[in-house]
């Protein structure tokens, strides 16, 4: 009988550190910024800061994905 309650304990083991993590990594993002909300009726500037094509090689606003000003319209 004590094999089913030791496979319940690691499975709620798993799930709490499962959910701690998400809890932590949520935290993480609100508190550093890295996700912001924009609603429908509002205009935002997006900087990518990092970019595996790299920086802008010259201008101002990056066309082509490169870390920078993006130049996207959202509808």
């Amino acid at each position: 009988m004590a094999f089913p309650f030791r496979a319940t304990l690691a499975v709620m083991d798993i799930l709490s550190l499962a959910l701690a993590s998400l809890v932590g990594l949520t935290a993480l993002a609100y508190v550093t910024g890295t996700i912001r909300y924009i609603p429908n009726h509002r205009t935002g500037v997006v900087e990518k800061l990092w970019s595996a094509s790299g920086s802008l090689r010259s201008g101002f606003v990056a066309l082509q994905g490169e870390a920078g000003y993006q130049g996207l319209a959202a509808q």
